[in-house]
């Protein structure tokens, strides 16, 4: 097996056992344990966190990731830009920190009406930045080396279980709401320190000081690939994350509780992308160094066709199941305000899934600004459609906001690949697993109330896992997968 399958499988097992802590924590321990006053705070300082990172850090994640693969085999120079891409990013931190001061008034005033007691926690907010900064530059510098599988362990496992550690401890008494804070802004830190020690031990955590390489052409390619990134990343981070802030500010902290908590219900749609963008993003790279299309429509078409069946599977059996996941989760008839939010948001990243890893072949090609100047348009039409669409709508106009850029964001680069490339990723076996997945959504609906709800979650996830598995296996969509199924059919059926 080679090393990005094997990593793809082991960050995978990752992806999901954090997605078990995740929902662990989101879906039981905060609705149990903390107000959603509290939700709603924890999560807006976290997802501040995450919008302002990719401007703090000036796209240097991203052009450590392209320019690393095309750098001469010699260790002094690789060092040296390791150096220089850590700098430049503390030194955007630093200048983003000066800006968020200036304009603090402005940003407590937005918050002070509906949601004031968040403003109490906007240290923490800049605290978790900064480490979140470091920790994202030292993840490109891993999946760069194709050692991705410890930063998603830290990322994905180790985070969630010291969250949960932290709500425990705040419903015991041992430490108070703003002790929370502490653990949970500590627990950032401990991801970077660890993920520090794990590149030092594998003797690649190395930092050089030769900048002779570093040409005014080169230092001008570094500077407008990071800008344009930039904005790219910046657009992509507000239209995931923005629709938060502005519920926040707009509708009030226990309305985001509820919408955040049911959008993390709908993200697990997306986990499997998640699973392979940190491996496939190298070899994309590596494609277009050495001019290889061939290589970059087979991951493209690959991709869609994979990511289209895992993401099916998950949307429907979070449909079929969404009234019996209410029923089970601690103040469940609060949050099931948020149902249309679960079936919008999902609908939006199925055709995110289809539309394959697009992203990754703009942003690595040489039209790589046209990626980043659209994804700045559609922050701003993301942000235009949630002023219009939450205040008659309430937070199923925010799911329709985000669902309807990310749609656009899509269909813009579909286009522009076939324009540009004369490649596109869908054919007939789209229409199949399509087709595949509709059966099964209908007859897994039809299945009646069988009086107990995790009863009921088993039977229809088990008919509709049965139904699409079996129409997966015998219409074959996906070589990929029938090829997975058939190495281990053989092993399921020695053991029975």
């Amino acid at each position: 097996m080679g090393i990005v399958a094997r990593q793809s499988i082991i960050s995978s097992v990752f992806l999901y056992l954090g997605a078990a802590l995740g929902y662990l924590n989101i879906l039981y321990l905060f609705p149990a344990y903390l107000s959603e006053t509290e939700i709603g705070i924890t999560r807006t300082v976290q997802d501040m966190a995450a919008l302002f990172v990719p401007i703090a850090q000036f796209g240097m994640t991203q052009s450590l990731i392209r320019f690393y693969p095309q750098l001469k085999d010699n260790d002094s120079v690789k060092s040296s830009f390791l150096t220089l891409v850590m700098l430049l990013g503390i030194a955007g931190y630093i200048v983003f920190f000066v800006l968020f001061s200036i304009f603090q008034p402005s940003i407590i005033d937005y918050f002070d009406d509906r949601a004031a007691a968040v403003i109490s926690y906007i240290p923490f907010f800049l605290v978790i930045t900064f480490l979140l900064l470091i920790f994202n530059l030292l993840t490109a510098y891993s999946n760069s080396l194709l050692k991705s599988v410890v930063p998603n362990l830290l990322r994905d496992v180790v985070f969630r279980l010291v969250v949960a550690m932290a709500v425990v401890l705040y419903f015991m008494g041992i430490i108070g709401f703003y002790g929370f804070f502490v653990f949970i802004t500590s627990s950032y830190g401990l991801m970077a320190l660890f993920l520090i020690t794990y590149l030092m031990q594998q003797k690649v955590l190395r930092f050089g000081f030769d900048f002779s390489f570093l040409t005014a052409g080169i230092l001008k390619k570094i500077l407008a690939f990071a800008l344009f990134s930039l904005l790219g990343t910046s657009g992509i981070l507000v239209i995931g994350k923005i629709d938060s802030l502005m519920i926040s500010g707009m509708l009030g902290l226990e309305l985001n509780a509820v919408y955040t908590t049911v959008f993390y219900i709908a993200v697990i749609i997306e986990y499997p992308k998640r699973a392979i963008h940190h491996i496939i993003f190298p070899l994309v790279s590596r494609a277009f160094a050495s001019h290889d299309i061939t290589t970059v429509a087979k991951l493209y078409k690959q991709s869609s066709i994979n990511q289209l069946i895992a993401g099916s599977i998950l949307y429907i059996g979070i449909i079929i199941n969404i009234d019996s996941i209410f029923a089970i989760m601690p103040k469940g008839d609060i949050f099931e305000a948020g149902k249309y939010v679960i079936i919008i948001i999902g609908a939006g990243k199925i055709i995110d899934m289809a539309a394959g890893i697009n992203s990754e072949i703009v942003v690595l090609s040489k039209y790589y600004r046209f990626n980043m100047v659209l994804l700045a348009l559609l922050a701003a039409v993301t942000i235009y459609l949630n002023l219009i669409l939450i205040p008659p709508y309430g937070i199923n106009g925010a799911a329709l906001g985000s669902s309807l850029g990310l749609i656009l964001y899509n269909l813009s680069k579909y286009i522009f690949l076939y324009v540009k490339f004369g490649i596109q990723p869908f054919s007939i076996h789209t229409l199949i697993v399509l087709f595949i997945g509709a059966i099964s959504l209908f007859f897994s609906l039809m299945v009646p109330n069988l009086g107990n709800e995790l009863f009921n979650i088993i039977v229809r996830s088990g008919l509709a896992v049965t139904l699409f598995g079996l129409g997966i296996l015998i219409l074959k969509p996906s070589p990929e997968v029938s090829e997975l199924i058939s190495r281990y059919l053989p092993l399921l059926r020695k053991k029975h």
